[in-house]
């Protein structure tokens, strides 16, 4: 399902752009449509690699991920040390996952507010993440190596569920509410399928208009 989502973007950012119905979804009027659609037909690109590489995981599948009882559970590498394999042999760096005895999985929140950042990073009608220490101004803009830095991770005490405020410049031109309205909506679903975390809110800061 994912992989069809990221499917569909690519179709969406790479050919229909400048269509009336692609407009509409990405809340872009048609002078910035015909400007972005270089940075657009980037990020479909993007997703489309997104889309291969969740499908080729599916269809090679992971011997070292079905144990004995024919269960099927996310396991260290046997290598030691190296990345882990997960289920359906899709693989993540080490760092980024602490593997209990139990089985269980942590994710950090750094880890957490990166792959948010990504996230947002991605659509359309967002220039970058800004800093969220306001103290550094709204001139710089974060790139993908840094978009960590524009996301506030909290934590509610009394359901333990995370929250994240995400610090963004908009393009010029473009319907901010709408962007702001993608980004929620594609972070939780992110979030919840790659992470298995429902976010308890997600807040979106515009701090700044640039031109893309």
């Amino acid at each position: 399902m994912v992989a069809l989502i990221h499917f569909y973007i690519l179709v969406l950012e790479m050919f229909l752009w400048t269509t009336p119905r692609a407009m509409k979804s990405s809340g872009t009027a048609t002078e910035f449509a015909w400007q972005s659609r270089t940075m657009a037909a980037n990020q479909g690109l993007y997703n489309g690699f997104l889309a291969a590489g969740l499908i080729w995981g599916l269809l090679i599948g992971s011997p070292d991920s079905v144990c004995a009882d024919g269960s099927d559970h996310a396991v260290p590498d046997r290598g030691g040390g190296g990345p882990l394999s997960l289920a359906h042999g899709s693989l993540l760096p080490p760092g980024i996952l602490t593997f209990t005895v139990t089985g269980s999985i942590q994710i950090s929140e750094a880890a957490l507010a990166s792959l948010i950042g990504l996230t947002a990073h991605e659509i359309p009608g967002v220039v970058g993440m800004a800093p969220a220490n306001l103290k550094e101004g709204i001139s710089r803009v974060l790139g993908r190596a840094n978009v960590r830095d524009g996301v506030v991770i909290g934590r509610d005490k009394d359901s333990g569920k995370y929250t994240a405020d995400l610090y963004i410049v908009a393009a010029y031109g473009v319907s901010i509410p709408t962007v702001a309205r993608n980004i929620v909506e594609r972070v939780e679903h992110v979030v919840k399928n790659l992470a298995g975390i429902d976010l308890l809110a997600t807040r979106v800061h515009a701090v700044g208009v640039q031109r893309a």
